[in-house]
């Protein structure tokens, strides 16, 4: 990049993916346009812990419609904007289950956003075991051939369905499907198709499924994704002279001969370690060096949080696996904690293991209609939840204009703030790259707030006399808050950076790069140091 020759290649490869916040129309506009219609209906069920198994029950379910409503608008009886607020609060707080695809295994998650979408053609899907759930063609599910969008459905898809009755009871309900086969109507050989991924072995004899249970829950290797591997960060194991852990929970060597060789003749390349496995944990024999006949049996979870997050006083606390699954040694897995904190997570993850995903056949799809549609968005890695018993990824991307009807209906209602849809610039100086320069005072923007409600309150008649969204929409301001998704290789970012992080940039898209700009520095630091000290707020284009 110094020498400015064009050989830019290996900056094009690594990927990052920057989700941002409701930030003005306007701003999406200039970064990426993009349109997505990614939605459940209303009446899906979305499935929660509770926090606590002495309230008998482990699992509750609320409509995705009914969560929204709370979100967006609070409660019936307070309808207010800071009551709106309280429930954000509260709704965030709830155990939301989500499915680790890697290991097949249902681990706990945070709801961070619920959609409104507005109107939509959805389309209602039914599997052989009975489940039913209606979603637009654009939505996600994982399925035996990935994650597919509904319209990429084929003969052979099959769906995810997570059944949360515990070990005994899910077998004893998959034996029941089989032997009333004829009684349902449903055809044997898709009955047959309803494996259990991990956890047992089913042999189906004479039409009756027979699963030979293990004692307990073992622990799941985990199969790494690409983008993982991308991302992988290394750094050198202390004590240990010539190895290496990573971010994953992988260890390697620049020792020769497999730790026993001289030291001083560290390989120029390193080796990954086979690792061992015990019971419950990974662990790798680390040589102390030529001479010293000293070896260390070491688990890989302590090597993993001890290099990357060391404890520095706290010696008491333990090692926690957050998922439960204790071959996941991945650092996002890893967390210090006291020995309370270890026995509360073996109780909730104990609650989760012992229900795996199975996949099922596809009854039927049938074209539902239109009707308002939602969508939520988690924290967990993984993007997904469960919908009707059913793993479906939060879809979003980009919130179209199109199906933006819900929040500024709701302005128009009075049940939220006008600036909770629309974005107005602070009261103050302004200029533009011309010179021009205006002061926007406190007047003029209580002037356009009201105008934004009265184009609220057209938008919601032309709706209720037919009209449809994607004409209706041309009366809103132009900058009703938006959430986006957008992703940018590095050189690619580098680039928009050029043209977007400078002075005479636009306000709103400065605001969206100096957010982003911390991840760039922790996602590529060398060449976000070169960027800073060469080419930040200079506007030169990046080659």
């Amino acid at each position: 990049m110094a020498g400015d020759r064009g050989h830019y290649g290996c900056i094009e490869h690594p990927q990052i993916t920057f989700n941002c916040g409701f930030f003005p129309h306007s701003v999406m506009q200039q970064a990426r346009t993009h349109r997505i219609g990614c939605c459940l209906s209303g009446n899906t069920k979305v499935r929660f812990g509770h926090s606590s198994l002495s309230k008998g029950e482990k699992y509750y379910e609320e409509t995705i419609e009914k969560l929204a409503n709370l979100w967006h608008y609070g409660r019936k009886h307070q309808q207010t904007s800071n009551d709106a607020k309280y429930m954000q609060e509260s709704i965030s707080r709830r155990t939301i289950l989500t499915l680790d695809t890697k290991t097949n295994q249902l681990v706990s998650s945070k709801i961070t956003n619920i959609y409104i979408n507005g109107e939509q053609e959805t389309y209602t899907i039914k599997t052989v075991s009975g489940k039913e759930i209606r979603a637009t063609l654009e939505h996600q599910f994982w399925t035996n051939q990935g994650w597919k969008r509904l319209k990429e459905f084929n003969s052979s898809t099959q769906l995810c369905e997570v059944q949360l009755t515990g070990i005994e009871e899910g077998v004893r309900s998959q034996v029941g499907e089989l032997s009333d086969w004829r009684r349902t109507g449903v055809r044997r050989e898709n009955c047959m198709e309803i494996l259990t991924l991990n956890n047992f072995e089913h042999r189906v004899d004479g039409g009756v499924l027979n699963p030979q249970k293990k004692d307990k829950v073992a622990p799941q290797e985990i199969n790494f994704m690409e983008q993982e591997i991308l991302d992988e960060k290394w750094i050198p194991v202390r004590n240990y002279e010539g190895y290496e852990i990573s971010s994953l929970g992988r260890l390697r060597s620049y020792l020769p001969r497999g730790g026993r060789g001289d030291r001083s003749q560290l390989l120029s390349n390193s080796k990954i370690k086979k690792l061992s496995k015990s019971k419950d944990y990974l662990f790798a024999s680390l040589g102390h060096g030529i001479g010293s006949g000293k070896v260390s049996r070491v688990n890989i979870h302590r090597l993993v949080i001890e290099n990357f997050e060391p404890l520095g006083e706290n010696e008491q606390l333990e090692v926690r696996h957050l998922n439960g699954n204790s071959f996941d040694n991945r650092l996002e897995n890893l967390a210090w904690g006291s020995s309370k904190d270890n026995k509360i997570d073996n109780i909730r993850n104990n609650s989760l293991s012992c229900n795996r995903g199975v996949f099922v056949g596809i009854e039927s799809i049938e074209k539902f209609g239109k009707e308002i549609t939602y969508d939520i968005e988690v924290e967990h890695p993984e993007h997904n939840f469960i919908a009707n018993g059913l793993v479906v990824h939060n879809s979003f991307d980009v919130q179209s204009y199109r199906f933006c009807s819900g929040k500024v209906i709701a302005v128009a209602e009075g049940k939220t703030d006008i600036e909770t849809a629309f974005y107005l610039r602070p009261v103050g100086e302004y200029s533009d790259r011309q010179g021009k320069k205006y002061y926007y005072s406190a007047e003029q923007r209580e002037q356009d707030l009201q105008w934004c409600l009265e184009a609220a309150k057209k938008y919601k008649l032309d709706l209720e006399l037919g009209m449809s969204e994607e004409h209706a929409r041309g009366k809103i301001p132009f900058d009703y808050r938006q959430h986006f998704v957008v992703s940018f290789n590095c050189r690619s970012l580098l680039h928009f950076l050029d043209l977007r992080f400078k002075k005479n940039a636009q306000l709103e898209i400065q605001k969206l790069c100096e957010l982003m700009w911390p991840h760039v520095q922790d996602w590529v630091p060398n060449i976000a140091e070169w960027y800073e000290q060469n080419r930040l707020g200079k506007g030169k284009l990046s080659p």
